[in-house]
Parts: structure tokens; sequence; C-alpha cells
């Protein structure tokens, strides 16, 4: 029961379609990171006029996806996300160690 209260530590805003979106997927996927992923373009009020996109804007000031969240807490788009991964700020903030000699972005929790 408790873990319906636990946040995510990555949440992905994202569309099926967006390559900008794949990379993303992709490099938490490398991090060994559990993001939860929300398909805009498959949700029923995503991109709708009132919808989840709508609220994200409304929200964060981004009007494009994907849209990273970071334990609750806005973070941007891929090349923001790409760029703090880069630099180890992203694994710090992840709580996983990182390797500033192994630019493969391989971490270890």
């Amino acid at each position: 029961m408790s873990s319906l209260f636990l946040v995510p530590q990555v949440v992905i805003f994202s569309t099926t379609y967006c390559p900008l979106c794949d990379e993303t997927k992709k490099l938490f996927q490398s991090m060994n990171v559990d993001a939860r992923v929300i398909e805009l373009d498959l949700m029923k009020n995503g991109l709708t006029e009132n919808g989840v996109a709508v609220k994200l804007y409304e929200l964060t000031g981004q009007r494009t996806v994907p849209n990273v969240f970071i334990r609750g807490m806005h973070l941007g788009g891929n090349d923001l996300t790409q760029e703090v991964a880069r630099t180890g700020s992203l694994h710090q903030t992840l709580g996983l160690e990182f390797d500033s000699l192994n630019p493969s972005l391989e971490c270890y929790a």
C-alpha cells in the first residue's frame, strides 16, 4: 500500500513518434534508471485542447516533449537532460556513481 505514495525518480512526458523522446528514454535505459514514461499521444486527454500537454505547459512553460521531471522537479527537454548527464550532475541527483573518464554514461547504483 505504501508504494502507492512513492513518486518515481524520473518521469518523462513523451510521444511515441518523437525522436528526441527516444533519445531521452534511451539515456535513462543506459543508466539503468526505471523512468516512468507517459506517452501523451496514447492518452485520451494527452494532446487535447485542455489536456495534459496544456497543463504541462502551464506548469513548466515548456511546449515540447520530452518533458522530464526528476524527483518531482521539472528538469526540461532532451538537450538539457543530455547535458546534465554528460556533466554527471544527473547521476548525482539520482544517487548514482559517475565515471567522468568514461563517456559511455555507464553508472552504478
